[in-house]
């Protein structure tokens, strides 16, 4: 039998209030990185004016394959991602995709930059996959360092033109297999910057599979006052899967008071094959069974 979320939260939260866990953290603003690529930058989104400036860095395959990014529409049956491949204009990228083995991606970063040279947009994408540049021009940094690529996002951040526009960096930066991927994701999940960008932060350390992440993630899930992020804090715990991770997951399945996060919490065990989710729901309905007598 598969159950969703919403008859998780019901079975496990019967009966429960939610509960407020702690206060809000104080923002901290991430800590500026030097950027090697920063003046290479600065001359691409001057010469484009309102366009694209561009990277690709290396990333070992997910167990998904491919990251997309894009407009994917159906046409005859079957899905395609509108647009131009960026192989066939960038004879370097050609051969970078050629050269690598089927355990790397080659993740395409490109960075939409007004005339001011702020990021108004970031696409970040296998670079196999077509991507839809709506016939603006596009400058080519290389291919580049994961760190410097990193220092790059970090340093346009901050003047980035708005949310959303944010958001993508992060997404962008947590496809960077970097320690300084997991600093940066790490000040932003702590921090009082909008909401939307601290749950990006948190899926993004998931998605990075980085270990260091697992005792932020679990602080997060038990004890941040939103529930959104700690329902997200979850789910990037099972992302991660080390053993600790695990076991944080099972520890707030039967610790937490929200129904809500414990849903999350087993439906994430049950996603990473850690538990025979029937059995475990059981378990859990017992326990709040217990407590109510």
């Amino acid at each position: 039998m598969t159950f969703s979320r919403r008859m998780l939260s019901a079975l496990i939260a019967s009966g429960l209030a939610s509960t407020a866990l702690c206060a809000a953290v104080a923002y901290r603003a991430p800590v500026p990185m030097e950027s090697t690529l920063a003046p290479d930058f600065d001359r691409a989104s001057a010469t484009v004016g309102d366009g694209w400036v561009g990277y690709a860095i290396e990333r070992t395959r997910s167990e998904s394959g491919h990251h997309v990014s894009g407009t994917i529409h159906m046409s005859g049956g079957t899905w395609r991602m509108e647009g131009e491949l960026l192989a066939d204009r960038i004879p370097e990228l050609a051969a970078e995709l050629t050269a690598v083995d089927d355990r790397t991606s080659v993740i395409a970063v490109l960075m939409r930059v007004d005339k001011g040279g702020a990021v108004r947009q970031v696409r970040s994408s296998d670079a196999s996959f077509p991507v839809d540049l709506e016939g603006k021009p596009l400058e080519w940094l290389g291919v580049v360092d994961p760190a410097d690529g990193v220092a790059l996002l970090v340093s346009l951040y901050g003047a980035a033109r708005g949310v959303d526009a944010r958001d993508d960096l992060i997404d962008a930066i947590g496809l960077h297999e970097d320690s300084s991927a997991t600093t940066f994701l790490t000040d932003i999940a702590r921090s009082g910057a909008h909401l939307h960008e601290r749950e990006s932060a948190v899926d993004a350390l998931g998605g990075c599979g980085d270990t260091a992440a697992g005792p932020l993630l679990t602080e997060l899930a038990t004890s941040d006052p939103s529930i959104d992020l700690r329902e997200t804090a979850a789910e990037a715990l099972a992302e991660i899967g080390d053993p600790a991770a695990i076991a944080a997951l099972e520890k707030i399945l039967h610790g937490s008071g929200d129904g809500r996060v414990r849903a999350a919490s087993l439906e994430a065990l049950a996603d990473a094959e850690a538990v025979e989710i029937d059995s475990m729901l059981r378990s859990v309905v017992i326990e709040e069974r217990d407590e109510d007598v």
